[in-house]
């Protein structure tokens, strides 16, 4: 009789010590995971003002992307499913030069 209200006592302290343990250890996480999040919430905002005092403008970090190398792919396999006489009615694409025109006065007088 005396062993079964012993055995019953030892299950209900373990138990009780488990749920101590998990909730302990789910809190310990939680706290882990908010200071990770605030380190980098704190980083980005010490980069961005970083970037702002030295009069740049913040730009979007690619993480070893180039942001056209998806299209390129599309776009290689537009090319190869047109036909040979297709691509032949396509104008090449020459190198364009954006200049604006301007008028520069010579100030040297011509010995004509």
């Amino acid at each position: 009789m005396t062993n079964d209200w012993i055995e019953a006592l030892n299950r209900s302290l373990r138990g009780a010590v488990s749920l101590v343990l998990k909730m302990a250890l789910t809190l310990a996480g939680l706290v882990f995971m908010l200071g990770v999040v605030v380190l980098g919430l704190t980083l980005g905002a010490v980069l961005v003002v970083w970037a702002l005092l030295q009069g740049k403008r913040p730009r979007a970090v690619r993480f070893g992307r180039h942001p056209g190398a998806d299209w390129n792919r599309f776009r290689a396999a537009a090319a190869a499913r047109r036909s040979p006489g297709a691509r032949a009615d396509v104008p090449s694409r020459g190198e364009v030069v954006d200049v604006e025109v301007r008028e520069i006065a010579d100030p040297r007088p011509r010995g004509d």
